[in-house]
């Protein structure tokens, strides 16, 4: 089985500049792709708190790493990875990135973002981390929340109570 780590550029973690950036992982906004599963549904186009993401971004860079896990590509040699988690973030990095101005932190590189490479154990898995970053950040509206809560519920054949106690949310919420 070959390496999650094959294929992402560590080059520059030992500079001193690097010092000032997270330490951790970066890979290109181009190998990363929206899942399309995402309880979140999300539009093409950019809203205005997404361009204020996106300009957040370009002054401070990429504060909380997104979360991927990876799909293989390159001829299943690895390098191409789909967001769990942070999607609006990396919509945002891509934005600011096409605004064609550099990021103002020191040594921050608008081209990639930092990540948590996971590896679900199951779709289930996928979708519970999914629902409690969301649910965690900006509110889901209640179709989405509905729609995947019910999804969980009829796949993973937990109670009510049990899904409630995994997403960290009360029994009444659930139902």
């Amino acid at each position: 089985k070959k390496s999650l780590l094959d294929g992402l550029d560590l080059t520059g973690l030992n500079k001193p500049e690097a010092a000032s950036l997270p330490a951790g992982l970066f890979i290109p906004l181009d190998d990363i792709e929206p899942d399309p599963d995402q309880p979140r549904k999300m539009t093409g186009e950019a809203d205005d708190d997404l361009k204020l993401l996106a300009d957040s971004i370009v002054q401070h860079g990429i504060l909380q790493p997104i979360t991927v896990k990876s799909i293989g590509g390159q001829d299943a040699g690895g390098g191409k990875y789909q967001i769990i988690a942070g999607e609006r973030r990396w919509r945002a990095a891509c934005l600011a990135l096409r605004s064609g101005r550099p990021c103002q932190r020191k040594g921050y590189d608008l081209k990639r973002i930092p990540v948590f490479i996971r590896d679900p154990e199951s779709s289930i898995d996928k979708l519970e981390m999914q629902m409690v970053e969301n649910l965690a950040r900006q509110d889901m509206s209640p179709t989405d929340i509905g729609l995947a809560l019910q999804k969980l519920v009829q796949e993973t054949g937990v109670s009510k109570a049990e899904m409630a106690r995994r997403l960290g949310r009360s029994d009444t919420w659930v139902k």
